[in-house]
């Protein structure tokens, strides 16, 4: 971690340890936190990782997602952080996760966005809203 209006480098962030292979690695910011994914393969698994960083370095929640169920933690990129939040795009609609007591909670569903979005979409910040971004289109979600 770092900051631009200091100097130094704080590389002393404790994440969940993991073992295997490192298939991909994401990563999206908000004002307050540091959303790092990552999708490791061990003994022909494949297990999905989320930490949650504050700007000290210090780890706010993680979750892991061990096997193939449908869960908002299946994709790794597309995903949108504001503030404390995390907006997801499912093919069940939209999803707002929170960290809560170190764990990342779905603290609300948007079902109304389920016809507008799905799981291989990406969502993006817009004032008021959400940008929706699909292979050949964009949209602005406003959320009420």
């Amino acid at each position: 971690m770092f900051n631009t209006e200091r100097s130094g480098l704080n590389d002393r962030v404790q994440l969940p340890p993991w073992h295997g292979q490192l298939l991909d690695v994401a990563c999206t910011f908000s004002r307050d936190y540091a959303w790092l994914f990552w999708a490791v393969q061990s003994q022909g698994k494949i297990q999905n990782y989320v930490a949650v960083i504050n700007a000290d370095g210090t780890l706010v929640a993680t979750t892991v997602l061990a096997g193939h169920e449908t869960h908002w933690l299946t994709r790794l990129q597309g995903h949108c952080a504001v503030h404390h939040f995390l907006f997801v795009a499912t093919d069940e609609g939209i999803v707002r996760i929170e960290p809560q007591s170190g764990q990342l909670v779905v603290t609300q569903h948007f079902p109304e966005t389920e016809p507008f979005v799905d799981s291989s979409c990406m969502l993006l910040p817009a004032k008021d809203g959400l940008y929706v971004v699909r292979a050949r289109t964009i949209q602005k979600l406003q959320i009420t």
